[in-house]
Formats: C-alpha cells, structure tokens, sequence
C-alpha cells in the first residue's frame, strides 16, 4: 500500500483494497489507513471468498477508464502505471498488459540485480529507463498485476469465480481476452516486484494440489489441455537439446513425429497414443511424445523411454526445432499443431466428440478444423469413418489393434495378485474383464449375470474414470472379484487364466462409435469374447453379442466350448496376428510418405 500510494505519479488515482477475511489485523491496518488516505476504499469481506470474487469485488466498485488488479505481496517501482496505461493508450488491439517482475512462472519474469525491497527502487528505475516503450506478447498474464481498459472489461466480463482459492483465473481470462481477438503483452518498462505464493503458502501442500487439481480440471473442461506456463529461456534451450538428439540419431528427415500432450506416459491403462509412438520408433522413426500436464510423469525437458522415443515435458514451442514433422494430433489438442509453421498433421479421431472432458465448442471447432487442414484423417471405427466422409472422403479406417507376442504368450511380467490367484484356484470358469470402468460400463448387466451364474467366478480388472459408476454391488456378490490396475505387462497373465472375456459396455454415441483396443487383446490370448452389440464387435462373427444380463448369462455356456477348441483358438489368434500395431503404422506410412516431392524435414534453420 506505501509503495503504490507512494511511487504512483497519476493524478486521480482510484485505490480500492479488498480482504478477504483476514484474522491477522489487516482490515484494522486498512481501515486506518483509509482515514488518513481519501483515495482509499476499503472492502471488508467476513470470510475468504477467493481471489475471482474478491477482485470482481473491486472492479465492481472502480469508477476509472483503466482497471488494474494487483496482488497483496506486491511493491510498485515508480513509473508503473503510467508505462501501463501507455501501452494500452497506443494499441487498440491490446487487451491485456502485465508488468515485468521478479518472480513468477512465465515470461514476465525478468533477472534482477537487486536483493532486498529497500535496494528495488533504484534498480527498477535504471532498468524501466532502457526499456523505455518495449514490451512483448506472452501467451498468459499472471494477474499479480494486469491492467486493461473498461470497455475491454466490459466486453469479457468478471473474472470467473468458479475457480476456488485462487488458481487458473488468469490463463481463463487470458483466453478469453484472446478469444475476442485481443492481444496480450508484457510490458519490460513497468516493473513490479512479487513475493509469489504469499496466500497458497498458507494453504498447505495438500490442499494446495487438492485445489489445485479441482481448478485445472474446470479450466480443461473450457479450454482443453492445460499447458505449464515457459520459464524465460526455456524454449531456446530445449530446442537446441532436441536438435542435437534428433542429429544424434541420424533418422531420416520425413520420418519426424511429435504426439501433441493426450495422456501421461507412466500410467495404468496403456491406450493408443503409447502403442502408436512406441511402434513408430520400432519402425525407424523419431518420435516425440508429448506428456506436458501429467501428473504420472516427473520430468523436466526430455526422457529417452526406448531407442528414438522421448518423453517431453514443457511448453510446445520447446519441439519447434523439428521443421516440418508429423504432428498426431486428438480433438482436443490439435490447436497446439498451428505451433509449427511447417507440419504434417495426422488427426486421429479416437471417439465420438461427446467422450472428451472438454468444452464441446473448442472439440467442434478443432474438429471442423482438422477436416479441413489435416494431411490424414484417421478415423478408430468405421462409424466414425462413415460421420467424415462428406468433409473427408479419403479418411483411413485405423481401428485399435494388439501387440500379439505379448498376448499370445499368455505370461506376466510379475506375480499376479494372491487374491486373484485364490479365486481362480475355486476351479470355477472364470468371466474376466480388464481396463476403463466409465459411464459406459455397464454395471447392472454384469451383476445381473453374475446373480444368475453362481457357478462361475467373474473378475473386473479397472481402472476407474472420473465418471464411474460405483462397483460396490458388483464386489457385494462372493462369485465377483473386483481387482485395482495391473501393470500393462502383468495383463496376459490374468487374461490366461480367464475362460471367457467379456465387453460389457452400454451402448450408446460414444460405444457405438469406440474400438476396444482389449478385443485384438482377448483374441491374441485365444480367448472367446462376449459383447455388447457395437459395430467394431459385431464385424466379427466369431464375437457373441448379449444385450442385459440374460443373454451374457446364457452366452457364458455356448462360449466356455469354444474355450477349450484348439480350432477355435486357432482362428482367434489368425484374426489378431493381422491386427498389429505394425501393421496400423505401416497404413499411415504409406499415406504420408508416398508423395515426398517437395518437402523439407528436420530441423529449423
């Protein structure tokens, strides 16, 4: 309060201080001061109503033309303001500006030569003065100080307040400044010093991340995948480490793939995206995968996994030392692709639209996008083929597919679970299921069978999304095991021991158009397969097809034979030896590599 009531040169200055419930003698502080200070109003809040409320709060009681917010563990330099209001003064087109400081997690962090608050003026005067008039845009603006216009405000509204506490209302309202087609900047002539964190530390490391995890998941379902923000210098260096990894490897130019960030890479459920990468770089090229917001993934920059395959961690201007690679890219990534100026794009349509966690109007538009600007379309089920094929006629069916040794070998990398192993050991046939357990599980179906069925063991190896149903009337039942995830390599042992696998998914938009990756799996391991009635299952006659916990019932008899048929199992295993990964890859090889005239890869010069 005495660096900005002393340090601001404006002559009709609006200084409006709101608390948010403090108990450690701020609001007498305040209200002390505010019968000395006439420009100072102070708002008193009983309880903490979080950083998005709070300033709204403020900027609902500003009367001025130019709005700022700042945080209460900041120091002003002199100059600030003006040098803020100057920026927006001769640039329409700019939304939002932010001073340069001292610390915080993007751009706007500069290197200061100073070491306490005392020595801060006059290091800041000497470094505004040789910035004179410079700023620079930045992708997101820590509000720890921004300034913006009032019709500005006026056209994006109030900060939004569903995010708790006070974390992910800057990126928010930084897309949506950029949204209305405004830009942001920092600005290198205005400086502010920031503490950084005063309020989360007193929150504490758990509930810190507890909110931290609840804020980021609402700011996904809006923007889609959250990316951490680029410490200064943080580009340049990675781009010089890709560079020399991608010299060192000596793979081909055109053979260059980036996986744009989908899912982490240290996870339970190995899915697609990792089968994909993993086979690419057994076939020879360079490849990228992208984990930048996981939580599985601890790392910083680049991890080499396999031969030619890096995990990469960071802000995707970190990968544009590539020219010209193949960018795989989902519905609720592929923004990230216009990083590059020079791209291939394969969009990979992985499931119906409805199944992302994201806002249906960003998946929309990113979609409408792909179809039109992507050099391959890849489409998982022919439904999904079928609902392009008016924008894209030359869509490739890329359904899912198995790595057929690991399955067809039947054995595990670690002892399987004591428990498992006790229920199979009833002697009973046993109807197994393993991976997601989501919305589209369907629960009742299964109880209802294993209800009918005493006689045989029935075991759900899940992983539960954020909207599954709870399994408690499942493990309720003695003839039910209900086991966490197992390690991906652990997965052919428990798939051997079953008599039966089992599909037991809802049909709806999103199944109807879903390849289950487990079918090429079940059938690697010889296994009879009982489904729900989706279109990617019922292709195959060899799959029985139940509707309702009845018909999986009855299904269980006419399968358990087959089970035991080395005939039958033979021709399972024939159908899955075509549906490798290799040869998913080799398809998409031959679409993006047949016409090579005329195009450039590697590195950026």
């Amino acid at each position: 309060m005495e660096s900005v009531l002393g340090r601001t040169d404006w002559p009709n200055l609006e200084l409006i201080a709101v608390d948010n419930g403090s108990v450690d003698g701020t609001p007498e502080l305040l209200e002390e001061l505010a019968r000395a200070e006439p420009r100072l109003l102070v708002v008193l809040n009983e309880e903490n109503r979080g950083f998005a409320a709070a300033n709204n709060q403020g900027l609902g009681h500003a009367s001025g033309e130019y709005l700022v917010l700042l945080n209460n563990d900041t120091a002003v330099s002199r100059g600030w303001l003006a040098a803020l209001v100057r920026h927006l003064r001769s640039d329409a087109r700019l939304g939002l500006v932010g001073a340069s400081t001292n610390e915080i997690g993007n751009e706007g962090k500069v290197e200061v030569g100073y070491e306490t608050l005392a020595e801060m003026p006059s290091w800041a005067r000497r470094f505004v003065r040789a910035q004179d008039g410079r700023r620079e845009p930045i992708r997101m603006l820590a509000m720890f100080c921004v300034a913006m216009r009032r019709e500005v405000f006026d056209r994006i509204g109030p900060l939004d307040e569903q995010f708790e506490i006070g974390m992910f209302e800057d990126d928010d309202y930084s897309r949506r400044v950029q949204e209305e087609g405004y830009e942001i900047a920092v600005a290198r002539d205005a400086f502010v010093h920031h503490a950084g964190r005063a309020s989360f530390q007193l929150l504490g490391d758990d509930r810190y991340l507890e909110v931290f995890g609840r804020n980021r998941a609402l700011f996904e379902r809006k923007w889609g995948p959250w990316q951490p923000h680029l410490k200064p210098g943080t580009a340049a260096t990675l781009r010089g480490e890709l560079a020399r990894r991608l010299r060192a490897s000596s793979v081909p130019d055109d053979r260059v793939a980036v996986f744009l960030p989908s899912i982490g890479w240290n996870i339970a459920l190995v899915q697609r995206p990792h089968h994909l990468a993993r086979e690419m770089a057994r076939r020879g090229w360079f490849v990228v995968f992208d984990v930048t917001g996981s939580m599985a993934d601890q790392l910083a920059g680049f991890e080499e996994v396999e031969p030619n395959l890096l995990l990469f961690c960071g802000e995707t201007e970190g990968l544009t030392a590539l020219e010209d690679p193949v960018v795989w890219a989902f519905p609720y990534n592929a923004a990230l692709a216009s990083r590059w100026s020079r791209r291939r794009i394969v969009y990979d349509l992985i499931d119906d639209l409805e199944v992302f966690p994201y806002s249906k109007r960003l998946l929309r538009r990113n979609h409408e996008r792909m179809l039109a600007e992507a050099d391959l379309v890849a489409c998982v089920s022919k439904p999904l083929v079928e609902s392009v094929r008016q924008n894209r006629p030359d869509a490739l069916y890329l359904p899912n597919a198995v790595e057929f040794d690991r399955f067809a070998a039947g054995q595990s990398a670690n002892p399987l679970a004591p428990e498992f192993l006790q229920f199979v050991a009833s002697g009973r046939p046993i109807a197994g299921y393993y991976g997601a357990i989501a919305s589209w599980f369907d629960l009742e179906m299964l109880a209802d069978a294993a209800r009918m069925r005493p006689d045989w063991g029935f075991v759900v190896i899940g992983v539960k999304l954020a909207d599954a149903p709870s399994l408690a009337p499942l493990e309720r039942l003695g003839n039910v095991l209900v086991l966490p995830p197992q390690r991906y390599e652990d997965l052919p042992g428990y798939l051997a021991a079953f008599t039966v696998a089992l599909i037991p998914f809802k049909v709806n938009a999103i199944t109807t158009a879903t390849s289950p990756l487990k079918l090429y799996e079940y059938f690697a391991a010889g296994k009879p397969v009982i489904s729900a009635p989706m279109p990617e299952c019922e292709a195959y006659p060899e799959v029985r097809i139940a509707s309702g916990g009845e018909q999986l019932a009855a299904a269980l008899d006419e399968a358990r034979p087959d089970a035991a048929d080395p005939a039958y199992v033979s021709r399972l295993r024939a159908i899955a030896v075509e549906q490798t990964w290799a040869a998913r890859v080799g398809k998409v090889e031959e679409r993006l590599l047949a016409d090579r005239s005329g195009r450039h890869g590697g590195l950026s010069r």
